[in-house]
């Protein structure tokens, strides 16, 4: 690419405000020149549209969660509703394994009810990860103190902290779904 047509190339790469990564591939699909990614990156580094409208936050690194070294010693857990009906899931951070409670109230109160039996099958962890409701509530504040069970939170904003918790409500939506429509299925074959 001739260097007095190099400026051109910037404005009609860059004319959508596509950004960085989208205009270096688009640049690299049609022209080349030596030092050509650095000058996108300078080009849309100086436009005033793009700095006006970047994201102001940059992303945090994940910091993982350490594996425990026994089973139960480390729970996930969080609330997730599926057709009109609230769930608790359990997960343990060892064996990745999770219990599921059918909820009839979203409240401390039933949380604690339906966790305590769970615990009663596999043991007191040393600490629950979850998100803040109602996890967060006096209630269940003093339940942990109670049971000397370290309470880890995740920030409001910000789900992926309690991100193997996430993950096994997407499991478990998943397999509750097949339940349901495998049920359907052999209502409809049996009638």
């Amino acid at each position: 690419m001739p260097r007095e047509m190099r400026k051109e190339m910037l404005n009609t790469v860059h004319e959508c405000h596509l950004g960085m990564e989208k205009c270096k591939t688009r640049a690299r699909n049609t022209i080349y020149w030596s030092g050509m990614s650095s000058a996108i990156k300078d080009f849309i580094a100086r436009c005033k549209t793009c700095n006006r409208f970047k994201k102001r936050q940059q992303k945090e690194p994940l910091i993982p969660h350490d594996v425990p070294d026994r089973p139960w010693k480390k729970l996930g857990m969080d609330l997730f509703e599926y057709g009109a009906k609230d769930y608790l899931v359990v997960v343990d951070y060892y064996s990745k394994f999770p219990e599921i409670s059918l909820l009839e109230r979203k409240t401390a109160s039933e949380v604690i009810t339906h966790l305590k039996s769970i615990l009663a099958r596999h043991g007191i962890p040393e600490t629950i990860v979850s998100d803040n409701q109602p996890f967060s509530s006096r209630e269940f504040k003093d339940f942990a103190r109670k049971w000397d069970i370290e309470l880890c939170t995740s920030s409001p904003t910000y789900p992926q902290s309690n991100g193997l918790s996430e993950r096994a409500v997407q499991t478990v939506k998943g397999i509750v779904y097949s339940i349901i429509q495998s049920c359907k299925h052999s209502y409809t074959w049996y009638n």
